[in-house]
């Protein structure tokens, strides 16, 4: 159905659903909007089918649709159609006019679309504490630093009660957070801000520039949880990826415990700590982390701004293809069973190999590697050693596809992969590592095989 015809149908639907002959609200309602100028209008299954393909329309043929999701960009139509159609001079008699000021008006509402700088409250290892550790746009501040950046407007500061003053409030979190001053003392912005940040010491930040909001606020999040899985995987360990997360991220709890039954009788539990425990750090294991940062802030800065702007890089493809692997990475390696752990790592080396085959990801092994399928890994450390081919033989075809696809024989064949899971998150993580470090240089084609084969300053 063309446009026109698809326009002139919704306003003769719109005209019977919102007739005085009455509306089936039982059997056809699907909605009720408003125009700006104060008219409501009700909707049936046909006219909501209408809004949604003449919104599809107009969405394909949007040069800003990469920053708009379809199902805001549908609203935002709905309400230009509306608009239109609930002014006192309306007319249809030439609906090709009325579909081009319908466009102008998505258009000129998209053309508008504000910059948002996001702070997500996160728990980091503290090894921002001196100072600020940007990576490209993101910013990882601890929260008294990042207090003296912001401010409330003097408007909120009056708006907002306080038996306290509002002009107060950063001092009051900071001495809460300190225990210097009481919980139940604090009221007013001191203690919105303190219930939100009580349990973090960081704060990540960032600018999203020219997206939608609620496309603009997933991103700045993705992001921000990028930067942290970035240091996670620079440092290495299970549980510094436990440690590195956005305030919204699930964890499992510090202390766990268990009963168990002898002769009909309760034993005394047991306890542990989780993974989420980590021991304090020295002052030289922070020095040695400050210089690891250091050392990848300029490849992992570049990802960022790929991330933020794809215009600001040559391969957006391969930065997006990178984080998504990361992704998998860091969801691998906070997962509790080792099964679904290697499924997740696994398909990290096959995002990066972009083959959805074993024989991709032992080319991008061998490249990485500089080998061929016969080199020997794990010859160290008592470690039986296993060949490429071997080992993306057993924890790509034996290990992810039997656990994907469900023919895994029961529970009990699935507790053998923690040895699997603990080489192959090694593997991953030079495989990322290395990449990066090559992507930051690489001024070859877009490509998404483009890892296989990238070398340091590839043309």
């Amino acid at each position: 159905m063309k446009l026109k015809e698809m326009f002139n149908e919704l306003i003769e639907e719109l005209e019977k659903d919102n007739s005085n002959e009455g509306f089936d609200f039982q059997n056809n309602f699907m909605g009720m909007t408003s125009s700006d100028n104060g008219h409501h209008l009700v909707y049936g299954k046909r006219a909501s089918q209408l809004f949604t393909d003449f919104s599809s329309i107009i969405y394909k043929n949007c040069d800003k649709k990469d920053k708009v999701e379809s199902s805001v960009f549908r609203q935002i139509v709905i309400n230009k159609i509306v608009n239109i159609i609930t002014d006192k001079d309306f007319s249809n008699e030439n609906p090709k006019v009325n579909i081009r000021l319908i466009k102008s008006e998505v258009e000129a509402h998209f053309n508008q679309l504000q910059n948002r700088i996001y702070h997500f409250p996160a728990s980091t290892l503290d090894f921002n504490t001196k100072k600020p550790i940007n990576l490209g746009d993101v910013k990882i501040s601890s929260i008294t630093d990042w207090l003296n950046t912001v401010d409330f407007s003097p408007e909120i500061k009056k708006m907002y009660s306080s038996s306290r003053n509002n002009e107060n409030w950063k001092t009051d979190v900071v001495e809460c957070l300190q225990k210097k001053l009481p919980e139940n003392e604090i009221d007013g912005l001191a203690e919105a801000v303190y219930r939100t940040v009580k349990n973090s010491n960081s704060m990540i930040s960032i600018e999203i520039i020219g997206y939608e909001e609620r496309l603009s606020e997933k991103l700045a999040k993705q992001i921000c949880k990028t930067a942290l899985d970035m240091i996670s995987l620079l440092l290495g360990g299970q549980r510094f990826f436990y440690n590195n997360v956005l305030q919204l991220e699930r964890l499992p709890s510090l202390k766990y415990g268990d009963f168990t039954v002898t002769n009909g009788y309760l034993n005394l539990p047991s306890s542990g700590l989780s993974k989420v425990f980590l021991p304090p750090l020295d002052e030289v294991q922070y020095e040695d982390i400050d210089q690891k940062i250091l050392r990848m802030q300029f490849p992992y800065s570049f990802v960022i701004r790929g991330l933020v702007d794809p215009a600001y890089v040559s391969c957006p493809n391969l930065v997006s293809r990178w984080c998504f692997a990361l992704n998998w990475y860091a969801e691998g390696m906070r997962e509790s069973n080792d099964a679904i752990a290697v499924a997740k790592l696994a398909s990290c080396l096959d995002t990066l190999s972009s083959s959805g085959k074993s024989v991709g990801i032992k080319e991008l092994l061998c490249n990485i590697y500089n080998c061929k399928d016969e080199y020997i890994l794990f010859d160290k450390d008592g470690l039986e050693p296993v060949t490429v081919h071997s080992f993306v033989k057993r924890f790509y075809e034996e290990g992810r596809s039997r656990i994907l696809h469900g023919t895994l024989k029961n529970m009990l064949e699935s507790f053998e992969f923690g040895v699997d899971r603990n080489r192959l998150a090694e593997v991953a993580r030079w495989v990322l590592l290395e990449l990066v470090n090559r992507l930051c240089r690489y001024k070859g084609k877009d490509d998404d095989i483009a890892f296989r084969d990238m070398q340091y300053g590839d043309e």
